[in-house]
């Protein structure tokens, strides 16, 4: 005898997928955090390597 009706599997299919799209936009949302962040890095670096450089021309 079957545990399940087909009904309640399809449910579970579709539920499934929409779980798949949440767990995509998700990704893609973190995906752009992880841009951003490396943009940020990069800036910070660069306006620390600027400062540096101002530094040694003040000094020098």
């Amino acid at each position: 005898m079957e545990k399940y009706s087909t009904a309640a599997l399809k449910r579970g299919v579709e539920n499934a997928k929409k779980n798949i799209v949440i767990f995509e936009e998700a990704i893609e949302k973190e995906k752009k955090n992880i841009k951003e962040y490396r943009y940020m890095i990069k800036t910070l670096n660069r306006k620390k390597r600027e400062m540096e450089k101002s530094k040694i021309i003040v000094e020098g």
